[in-house]
């Protein structure tokens, strides 16, 4: 059975609204939705090509669009609440241990140092969490302060005794 004209004009919309959106996405959000469209699709973005399709080979492709644009991570706002939400449990991981961090300065603490490297994840949570207990009051948790903190040029093992001294251990 060959593809319908409606079937044409439906995936003509939605791969041209789901473009849209990798294309507006932020940095982090456009990697990330790259990753699930190449796994997907098979390609960078997705093709509004239909011409030798069969009728169930559309279908396939409506049926991976309509799960694509309902992704909560594809719009601005659900991708925002996903790294709010992915920060809060990282940060009660975070206090467990015994860190004081706010999930703001976290989150401004994740954005400046771009890494996945866990040493380096945790380098920075002690430089941080260190300045924080030394700063007292006149701490802010501003980006400045933030950047201030990792900035120092320590050891792992270095931040990290920094960070007990700081909190009196």
């Amino acid at each position: 059975m060959e593809i319908t004209p409606m079937q044409a004009a439906e995936i003509r919309k939605l791969t041209r609204r789901a473009n849209r959106r990798l294309e507006r996405a932020s940095e982090g959000q456009r990697s990330a939705l790259e990753h699930y469209v190449k796994q997907s699709a098979g390609a960078e973005k997705f093709s509004a090509a239909t011409k030798g399709l069969s009728y169930e080979q559309a279908a396939a492709k409506l049926k991976a669009l309509d799960k694509f644009l309902g992704g909560k991570s594809t719009t601005k706002r659900g991708w925002e609440e996903i790294k709010s939400e992915n920060v809060r449990k990282a940060n009660d991981t975070l206090s467990g241990m015994g860190y004081d961090l706010t999930d703001q300065e976290l989150a401004e603490l994740l954005e400046q140092i771009d890494t996945k490297d866990r040493k380096e994840f945790y380098k920075a949570v002690n430089l941080v969490a260190a300045a924080k207990e030394e700063a007292g009051e006149d701490w802010t948790g501003s980006s400045q302060q933030i950047a201030e903190a990792i900035a120092e040029k320590v050891s792992f093992q270095q931040a990290f005794q920094k960070a007990l001294e700081a909190r009196g251990k």
